[in-house]
């Protein structure tokens, strides 16, 4: 079995302008793919990978409750994922009691 640890997606109307901003700002490295779930699912299939596990970005304090919601949408059972928080997140302990309940199995910080 294949597992990709790390990937992003975002709902279909964000991701053009997503995938454009991470593009101008990552020194350089381009997508595999257009950041939606089906561009994910195609390019899991050209590569032959099983599962991967989202790496959800929250950059700004308080994103990291809607990207957690979205991302609970996602109804795949070859997608799972890790959930968002923000360093900066004045709610942060409701929402690492949220993803605990349920059962999502790690968090990412990001930097930005």
């Amino acid at each position: 079995m294949i597992i990709d640890i790390h990937t992003h997606v975002f709902p279909d109307e964000v991701a053009p302008r997503a995938i454009s901003a991470l593009s101008e700002n990552s020194g350089g490295i381009k997508a595999n793919y257009n950041g939606t779930i089906n561009g994910l699912l195609n390019s899991m299939n050209e590569s032959g990978v099983d599962i991967s596990i989202l790496q959800p970005v929250a950059t700004k304090q308080n994103q990291s409750k809607s990207i957690n919601a979205w991302q609970r949408t996602i109804n795949n059972k070859r997608i799972k994922h890790f959930g968002a928080l923000h360093p900066k997140d004045t709610n942060f302990e409701a929402i690492l009691k949220e993803l605990k309940e349920s059962g999502v199995p790690g968090i990412k910080l990001h930097p930005d």
